[in-house]
């Protein structure tokens, strides 16, 4: 894949994430770790 097309496929998946019910569970429990 070319790098534009690897960056596509990125943003929808992190889209995908965060829309899903697990996106919020993880929130509540990853605190600032990876996400600061």
């Amino acid at each position: 894949m070319r790098g534009s097309q690897l960056e596509a496929a990125y943003l929808e998946a992190i889209e995908e994430w965060e829309a899903s019910p697990d996106a919020a569970a993880w929130d509540k429990t990853s605190g600032d770790g990876l996400n600061a």
